[in-house]
């Protein structure tokens, strides 16, 4: 019997896949998310009770897929790791507003999403 379930967003790669194999190793069932699960292979490789679904935090459809997917699905814990960074160029002086408006879309809006 697994010690509970919790999902990960932006599960593969970096501190999403190592929490990933944290979990899992730790007897948990894990549902990790991320935008392209068939090109996430080492993800996919974890060893454990874990589930690798699509979800781009950006997304309303992939939201609702992933909703309809776990209806009645209870999670013990979220872990709302998917993010991005600004760009290259991140001083105020030069800054990237189109690549900033992305990691607002992602990082705040995603999470709240």
């Amino acid at each position: 019997m697994p010690r509970g379930r919790v999902l990960v967003t932006g599960s593969n790669r970096g501190i999403g896949l190592e929490l990933v194999d944290q979990y899992a190793r730790a007897g948990y069932e894990v549902i990790a998310t991320c935008r392209d699960p068939d090109d996430a292979t080492e993800l996919r490789s974890v060893a454990g009770a874990v589930t690798v679904l699509r979800l781009d935090v950006t997304s309303e459809p992939d939201f609702d897929r992933l909703v309809a997917e776990l209806d009645g699905v209870p999670l013990d814990l979220l872990i709302a790791n998917a993010a991005i960074f600004g760009g290259l160029r991140s001083k105020f002086a030069d800054i990237d507003w189109a690549a900033w408006q992305r990691v607002l879309e992602v990082n705040l809006l995603g999470s709240i999403r």
